[in-house]
């Protein structure tokens, strides 16, 4: 008996031992990087947790708010399996609706039309899924539409709203993002995840003008360009600005000279850009009315006619988290906030959205000051958590029963399972880590305020969290 106790004893020594060694390891490690030159005006907040017991392994500036970019992605993921559940799919329905329902419709001579009640999939017309793509859409919609109507053309579009506030784009998105291709807003119809590609003739000599070649979906000539070549291989530093209140959209910065063609993507409004597609599908294919008149009704205030043609439904929520995870798609993000609350409380709205996330995390011990945040993506730089409530989030979700599909959409990075964000003086780092004694730790690490090379701020971080192997 005593030599039982004596084994038990002696393990738990070595479980202390090996506990107090990484310990004093990774706190010489954030003391030598608090006194490097990038970290002079900068603040590290760095959380570690033993994934087996929950108990601290250890901690800096654990309860500090800080920005955390796409490693916010995490309390969105982990709501959203919890609220929505991971077989959750968006619903679009297509029908036959009548323009002489509405008095407003001049007569066009065929009173058929399209209706869409949209769902703000994040997905329709992505072309990540097989099922999502453009021309897999309009030939399921045309055959039904066939099949259940004499008629062979339809006469307008009508996009009915459902359940979405109009507001597309959170609150604290900066100008510099919201034109741009990942600062697309949410709507209650959505289209090629709301971007589209600006191709481009740059010139061979730094300083020239840009020539636009294209814009794929076209989105017209509504550009005023002011972007200049640069240096070879000078990479893309190219930006889209809205212009407040107007049509415009400003093109400024460089794009590298010296080669064919340079492309870029912006952000648009993607019911615009699902009209646009899918009235040229029509019109190729001779569906529709060719009299000059062709209707695009949007939002109208009632429903009217709508006979059910087809239902299109998303990939389910572990193929949409595994995009928004693996590649940080915000929009997807943005989509699954605003649909949380419609879930909920019939209306999608950003601001309750974030409500019913920050009232799910208290519920396990996160206090809502520590989740601090404005919009589901961490696009957003007046977004703040703590190092410790992306912890302790990992930690829950190691419990649950989608915890594969989550575990499963999270990148590789450094030979680590783990998240990273990445905005101006911000990068961070959240995930799982299991080391060489068979140990697995859970970690945040969150940088904000460094100055100079990312790239440099990277491999110091990395050198931290690689004590954790």
């Amino acid at each position: 008996m005593k030599k039982i106790c004596l084994v038990a004893l002696s393990f738990v020594a070595i479980i202390s031992a090996d506990a107090q060694t990484i310990k004093a390891k990774l706190d010489a490690a954030i003391r030598q990087l608090e006194k490097d030159p990038q970290l002079k005006h900068g603040l590290i907040g760095f959380s570690v947790i033993d994934a087996a017991t929950g108990k601290p392994v250890y901690e800096k500036n654990g309860e500090i708010g800080l920005a955390p970019a796409s490693t916010q992605k995490i309390f969105t993921s982990i709501a959203a399996f919890e609220i929505l559940g991971k077989d959750f799919r968006y619903k679009t329905s297509f029908g036959y609706s009548n323009l002489r329902d509405y008095e407003f419709v001049k007569p066009v001579g065929i009173d058929g039309a399209l209706g869409i009640v949209s769902s703000g999939d994040p997905t329709f017309g992505s072309w990540r899924f097989p099922s999502t793509k453009p021309a897999v859409i309009f030939e399921a919609v045309m055959r039904a539409f066939k099949d259940k109507h004499a008629k062979n053309a339809v006469g307008g579009i009508i996009i009915f709203k459902n359940r979405f506030e109009s507001k597309a784009i959170p609150d604290g998105w900066i100008w510099e993002d919201i034109g741009n291709y990942y600062g697309a807003g949410h709507y209650d119809l959505n289209w090629n995840e709301n971007q589209y590609d600006l191709v481009m003739k740059p010139s061979n000599k730094p300083g020239d003008s840009v020539r636009i070649i294209a814009t794929r979906p076209s989105i017209g000539d509504q550009f005023t360009n002011e972007l200049k070549t640069g240096a070879k291989g000078s990479g893309d530093n190219a930006y889209i600005y809205f212009e407040p209140v107007q049509t415009k959209l400003y093109l400024r910065g460089t794009v590298p000279c010296c080669v064919d063609s340079f492309t870029i993507s912006g952000s648009y409004d993607g019911t615009s850009l699902f009209f646009d597609s899918i009235t040229d599908y029509l019109y190729h294919n001779k569906f529709f009315h060719t009299n000059g008149h062709f209707l695009f009704i949007r939002h109208p205030d009632s429903i009217g006619t709508f006979s059910l043609l087809m239902d299109h439904y998303s990939p389910p929520l572990d193929s949409i988290n595994y995009y928004f995870l693996k590649r940080s798609v915000n929009l997807y993000g943005e989509a699954l906030i605003r649909t949380i609350s419609r879930e909920k409380v019939q209306i999608g709205s950003n601001e309750k959205g974030i409500e019913l996330v920050k009232d799910l995390f208290e519920k396990i011990g996160i206090e809502k000051s520590a989740v601090d945040i404005i919009d589901g993506s961490g696009l957003s730089p007046q977004n703040r958590v703590t190092a410790n409530s992306l912890t302790k989030a990992l930690g829950y979700a190691k419990g649950r029963t989608w915890f594969n599909s989550f575990y499963y959409a999270l990148p590789e990075i450094n030979g680590m399972k783990m998240k990273s964000g990445s905005i101006g003086g911000v990068r961070s780092y959240a995930g799982y880590q299991k080391a060489a004694n068979g140990k697995e730790y859970i970690f945040t690490i969150i940088v904000n305020n460094y100055s100079g090379s990312s790239s440099e701020m990277n491999k110091k971080l990395f050198r931290i969290l690689d004590l954790l192997k």
